[in-house]
């Protein structure tokens, strides 16, 4: 049980914390929002051990690329639908 409760309160922290975030990121364009999010993530990065960096890094990069679409969905919803050409970029 302490195991399940954990896991939640990772994935409700992790939820609050990515509001604040974004709301902190939210119309900085996107070479501000990049440099930021790019120096949190080397920062993550730096603090596991070398011999694991390149493992990590290739899990990390198969969860975002899994999240793109939700978010993408989530943010279209948002915003009223997709801009016109969306498809066609």
């Amino acid at each position: 049980m302490a195991s399940m409760r954990n896991e939640i309160d990772v994935a409700q922290h992790a939820e609050a914390l990515r509001g604040i975030i974004e709301r902190l990121l939210h119309g900085r364009g996107p070479a501000v929002q990049g440099a930021v999010l790019v120096d949190l993530v080397a920062m993550y990065f730096a603090g596991h051990h070398p011999a694991m960096r390149e493992e990590c890094i290739a899990e990390f990069v198969k969860a975002m690329r899994e999240l793109i679409p939700v978010n993408e969905a989530i943010m279209f919803e948002r915003e009223g639908g997709k801009p016109v050409g969306w498809e066609t970029q």
